[in-house]
């Protein structure tokens, strides 16, 4: 695929997410779908690996009431944002991105702060969120399941259209993994208590974290994923 394809391709994606969320009632007048996928086509498909990280759902703003508001942006266009790499779960997708992409650990790498052109791998990757609606800042399995199954053609179309090598899912693995590997299938390698690796079609398929979660130290984190697919 050429970088004007796939540009075509996203702007097609993007337009069924709108028809998405107004087919399902999800535009409220208050709330709008925040959109995800590549930042700059060229970039990512020049990149030494196309690299998909997939979460759970975004959020923006609320209103008096505590109901989520907004939308109506695009997720990738606040990667430009020079305080970027603030950003708690981008700083983890920052290090990891940069190990795989560049074969070196955490430890041998230097801090985003001290080099802040590390966090331009985010405009490499694809990024994408099971939900596409502003949501809440934590959310429950049944929940995310039913969200799943709404988005799931969408998803799938993404993950089609981007087609990418490696997919990073950050607690996220559980949704799709009847319909990506089938629901008995079993790990091709293990980390355990970090990090499942599943195979399919030459792509893995990384069944890992939350990047912002307190689970186990980042070092580890970001090293399990990166020895993963070396």
């Amino acid at each position: 695929m050429t970088a004007e394809e796939l540009i075509k391709a996203q702007v097609k994606i993007q337009d069924e997410i709108e028809q998405c969320a107004i087919a399902n009632n999800l535009n409220d007048g208050e709330i709008e779908p925040i959109y995800d996928g590549v930042y700059n086509a060229d970039s990512y498909l020049s990149a030494s690996r196309q690299i998909m990280w997939v979460l759970k759902e975004p959020y923006d703003d609320f209103t008096q009431e505590g109901r989520p508001y907004g939308g109506g942006w695009k997720i990738y266009d606040a990667f430009d944002k020079d305080n970027a790499w603030k950003n708690p779960t981008w700083q983890p997708v920052i290090y990891t991105t940069y190990g795989i992409l560049n074969r070196c650990r955490y430890e041998d790498m230097d801090w985003i702060r001290d080099d802040k052109s590390m966090a331009d791998v985010l405009k490499q990757i694809a990024y994408v969120n099971i939900s596409k609606m502003p949501a809440y800042s934590t959310s429950n399995d049944n929940d995310m399941m039913r969200k799943y199954n709404l988005w799931k053609p969408i998803l799938l179309k993404q993950l089609s259209v981007y087609c990418p090598q490696i997919i990073v899912f950050g607690n996220t693995f559980k949704y799709f993994k009847h319909d990506l590997v089938g629901e008995n299938t079993e790990p091709s390698k293990r980390f355990d208590g970090v990090l499942h690796v599943y195979e399919k079609d030459g792509v893995k398929m990384l069944d890992a974290y939350h990047p912002n979660q307190k689970n186990i130290d980042r070092d580890t984190y970001v090293n399990s994923i990166v020895e993963s697919c070396m």
